[in-house]
């Protein structure tokens, strides 16, 4: 849609603009503005319906001797409005986490454990990375 109108300068102009999907996906759309000086682009983004796992930020894992195994488990829900597949992992050699790939669908939870083994004594930290199917 081309709109051609003129303003004075410190003049200002409101446009709404009505947006209505089609289907459930993101949407872009890019405004073009063309002054007498220059012009700029202003991108117009609807997100459509997304995972989100109700992951917890930090886990605190019980004490334990050095090489017995401690685990904790917990539920994960998907309170997003999509289905997803994940992957789970960790990096460090001291926590795993399983399932390390699934499926969850909209409303729906599945049961984690992360697991923990060491053969030496101290304090560990680790990092667990939960991936989308979308690359988040």
């Amino acid at each position: 849609m081309l709109i051609n109108q003129k303003l004075a300068p410190g003049m200002s102009l409101n446009y709404n603009i009505k947006f209505i999907p089609e289907e459930k996906k993101d949407y872009y759309h890019q405004l073009d503005v063309v002054t007498d000086c220059q012009t700029f682009s202003v991108p117009l983004i609807a997100i459509g319906p997304r995972a989100l796992l109700d992951f917890p930020d930090q886990i605190w894992m019980p004490e334990t001797a050095v090489k017995i195994p401690s685990s904790k488990i917990f539920l994960i829900q998907n309170i997003g409005n999509k289905n997803t597949e994940f992957t789970s992992f960790s990096e460090s050699e001291y926590f795993s986490i399983e399932p390390e790939s699934g499926m969850i669908m909209e409303k729906e939870a599945v049961q984690f454990s992360v697991n923990f083994i060491t053969s030496n004594s101290g304090n560990f930290y680790g990092i667990i990375y939960l991936q989308y199917d979308t690359g988040v």
